[in-house]
């Protein structure tokens, strides 16, 4: 990012060709003009050395600091604008992901199938037969029916069981409750893995069998830290270098290259050899998001898509264009989901 500094600097002073800075000329008053006009070489000047410039008399060392201050604050506009964006993407993202999960979100009672509405206010005196629990599956918090006969008793409501871990059983919430259907609802799965396990009702006259049922945890997004992994930087000889600076929540790459530097092409594969996600854990979204460059021709993209995959390995084309200093500095992102509260390695 201190390449970023000299771009501005160089913004400031320079023009075609440069001139030599002679001894005598210290302590005296340097006109801008002279430097732009590549009279003066500014890159040998002191930061004491005084500049006339259209806002003053300004030493180098505060025009450095001047220029300093604008790119902080550009940057953090930048870095502001990109939190926003994230958080965004992360709200919404989950929202869509709930309706995947539940199916018809804005339904709080499908309603109870017709051939299940006859002797639902029986009472029963035989032990509950279970024939079909719809869905099948259901994320965590949401409400399912059990359809079957003799689930309701003139005694105590009846007992939803669950499990939801293998040889880990609880008691299931429930809502409403006749003869023919009962109203469950999944266990708070926060912490819990997806698992194929069963349910089973039991009232005063004993135990259903037990049913396959697949409670799942709700889902959640999270940016993957760049502390782990490995980052391989492309750079050109003679020409353009590359480095890295890991984040917790994202990984800084920059590309630097010297004065005239000739165009470079390079791809960064970043986040390589990463031991694959654990527990359902897949990527959801990667990009890539330029937060300066000294051209617009200096360019950075996802050459792969991870999307789905269990492991969050990048490749990123970057560009840098024929120029004075170029100069790029791209964050890469990536976004995975996963049940929520459940670790991912």
């Amino acid at each position: 990012m201190k390449k970023a500094i000299a771009i501005s600097i160089v913004v400031i002073f320079c023009h075609f060709g440069w001139g030599d800075f002679s001894s005598d000329q210290a302590g005296s008053v340097i006109k801008l003009e002279d430097i732009l006009k590549g009279k003066i070489n500014w890159k040998t000047l002191p930061d004491s050395q005084l500049i006339q410039t259209p806002q003053g008399t300004k030493t180098i060392g505060e025009i450095k600091q001047m220029v300093r201050e604008r790119q902080a604050a550009r940057v953090k506009k930048k870095m502001d604008d990109i939190r926003v964006r994230m958080k965004a993407y992360i709200e919404i993202r989950l929202k869509e992901l709930q309706i995947l999960q539940s199916g018809n979100p804005n339904s709080s009672d499908p309603g109870i199938e017709p051939a299940y509405q006859t002797n639902a206010n029986v009472w029963a005196s035989d032990p509950p037969v279970i024939d079909k629990c719809s869905p099948n599956h259901a994320v965590s918090k949401s409400v399912f029916i059990i359809y079957g006969h003799n689930l309701m008793t003139s005694g105590k409501a009846p007992t939803v069981r669950m499990e939801i871990a293998r040889n880990h059983v609880v008691d299931v919430p429930i809502q409403k409750y006749r003869n023919t259907y009962i109203y469950a609802q999944v266990p708070i799965m926060d912490g819990t893995p997806d698992y194929s396990g069963w349910c089973q009702v039991e009232t005063e006259f004993g135990k259903s069998a037990k049913i396959s049922f697949r409670p799942e945890a709700e889902l959640e997004i999270i940016l993957l830290s760049s502390q782990s992994g490995n980052f391989q930087i492309a750079s050109c000889p003679d020409s353009v270098t590359g480095d890295y600076y890991r984040k917790d929540q994202y990984v800084d790459v920059d590309h630097n290259g010297g004065l005239w530097a000739l165009n470079c092409d390079g791809t960064d594969r970043l986040w390589t050899g990463y031991i694959p996600f654990i527990n359902g854990w897949v990527v959801d979204k990667a990009e890539v998001i330029i937060v300066e460059r000294d051209d617009e021709d200096c360019t950075a993209v996802i050459n792969n898509r991870p999307e789905g995959k269990n492991w969050p390995e990048l490749e990123v084309k970057w560009h840098t264009d024929w120029g004075l200093v170029p100069y790029l500095w791209y964050q890469a992102y990536v976004y995975i989901k996963g049940p929520k509260g459940v670790p991912y390695k």
